[in-house]
């Protein structure tokens, strides 16, 4: 299993589950959003999100329209 360096990823209890299944895990290299795929497109979502200027209450009512639009 390809992992980012997340802390919850490399959390005691999350290693465990993982390698009691019997997989491996490999870490991605620190700071590396050109190998995670989702990077780029939480990327997007922030822009929009400052773009826009959304408060708190707005952004949830909002975020539908957007991940629509991606």
């Amino acid at each position: 299993m390809i992992l980012d360096n997340g802390a919850f990823h490399k959390s005691p209890q999350t290693r465990k589950a993982i390698e009691e299944k019997g997989t491996h895990i490999l870490f991605l290299p620190p700071y590396s959003p050109d190998l995670n795929e989702i990077e780029p497109q939480w990327a997007n979502l922030k822009a929009r999100i400052r773009k826009d200027k959304y408060t708190a209450s707005n952004f949830l009512q909002n975020l539908d329209h957007h991940l629509m639009h991606m």
